[in-house]
């Protein structure tokens, strides 16, 4: 659970301050004091993490500058100062304030909740003694660390710069339960496995290789067989069944005992044969979860945690798939809608059945889904999926 924070002593020299920048239009200072860790020996480092961190995003910020550390270390060596942790303000104002000539002072704690962490943290005006700013993050595991001090590094700058503190969109990540979008994929591949089920059995009626389209003859099938329905192939061996390749649904009149479908890779042998048997179902529909947009604070990092939860979770379905995004590229994210038809049937050559797309909504830990679900050869909804979840 270490790991370690480096920083080029270089940066933090520039943006050193020997005096206060009074001047208008000139940034604040601020001196980050020890950050408190963790009674666990093992996580002692998450103070020092958290004060590497904020100096190097509160630099970042452009917004204000950092009082040298190794002086501010000198300072507090020389004269034996307790400041590590949350202090008193008009202790710490009366111990520094002659000798850290700054605008103001960052303090703060780590502590560890038994199944999270929490950061707090002090901004404190050396003129007036008050505190300016005062806040707190938790986060589930160590690594979240770096994107809490983010968060509240965002508004430390801001308040130092006399702007308006506002929350990171990421902020929300963070104080998700990761059961939350566990559940929440657990009730979309609910629903995939429920309404993606098709049972057609039949067999190649005729086939035509130059134009790779082939007549099936149905003998257990649905009213309507749904364009772009993918069909399994097999063949009679001296072994027993084999798979021999796939087909798509051209086309289907209601009612009717023969469709017409298309594949894009021939079988081995160069075409289908008369009598190769049709069948779905013990096919595994591939579900690809597109462009999910968050509406309720445009929050991507969620986004993304949902959509590799899914495909976690697919993955381990006997009925519905998950894809390989790193074979899509950026075919997936071409797919900005409905109306991006062309954009589907090219993930639809690579294999993808149905694209999943919609957006979050309401508020932050009571999102709503309003999801449709594509096929990916017709473009049309075949499944539209609305749940509440803790998101």
């Amino acid at each position: 659970m270490r790991f370690v924070a480096t920083i080029a002593i270089g940066l933090l020299g520039i943006c050193g301050a020997l005096t206060p920048a009074h001047a208008e239009g000139e940034k604040k200072t601020i001196a980050i004091l020890p950050f408190e860790s963790p009674n666990d020996h093992s996580l002692a480092e998450m103070g020092p993490n958290a004060v590497e961190f904020f100096t190097v995003q509160l630099v970042k910020s452009g917004k204000v500058r950092i009082f040298e550390r190794s002086k501010l270390d000198k300072i507090i060596a020389e004269h034996d100062l307790k400041v590590a942790g949350l202090v008193d303000p008009a202790k710490i104002k009366k111990q520094l304030g002659k000798l850290v000539p700054v605008d103001y002072l960052l303090m703060g704690k780590v502590v560890y909740l038994g199944d999270s962490y929490s950061i707090t943290c002090r901004l404190v005006d050396m003129e007036s003694g008050e505190m300016e700013l005062a806040d707190e993050t938790t986060f589930r595991e160590v690594e979240g660390l770096r994107i809490a001090v983010k968060n509240l590094a965002g508004k430390i700058a801001a308040t130092a710069a006399g702007e308006k503190a506002t929350a990171s969109a990421s902020e929300v990540f963070l104080n998700t339960n990761p059961k939350h979008f566990y559940m929440a994929a657990e009730q979309l591949t609910g629903y995939l496995e429920r309404g993606l089920t098709w049972d057609i059995e039949g067999e190649v009626g005729e086939s035509d290789s130059s134009s790779k389209k082939v007549k099936v003859e149905l003998k257990r099938f649905p009213p309507e067989v749904m364009e772009g329905t993918r069909l399994e192939v097999f063949r009679d061996e001296t072994s027993g069944l084999e798979k021999v390749g796939e087909l798509y649904v051209i086309k289907h009149k209601k009612g009717d005992k023969q469709l017409s479908a298309g594949y894009y890779k021939a079988p081995e042998s160069g075409e289908y044969s008369l009598g190769d048997k049709i069948k779905t179902k013990d096919y595994k529909h591939r579900v690809a979860i597109g462009n999910i947009v968050d509406e309720v604070e445009e929050n991507e990092a969620l986004v993304k945690k949902f959509r590799e939860t899914v495909a976690e979770k697919l993955a381990g379905s006997t009925r519905v798939d998950t894809v390989d995004y790193s074979e899509l590229g950026d075919k997936i994210d071409a797919i900005k809608g409905p109306g991006d038809k062309e954009a589907m049937k090219k993930i639809h050559k690579k294999g993808v059945d149905y694209v999943v797309l919609g957006k979050f909504y309401g508020t932050a830990g009571t999102r709503r889904t309003d999801f449709s679900v594509y096929n990916t050869y017709s473009g049309k909804v075949v499944l539209t999926v609305k749940f509440d979840t803790n998101l």
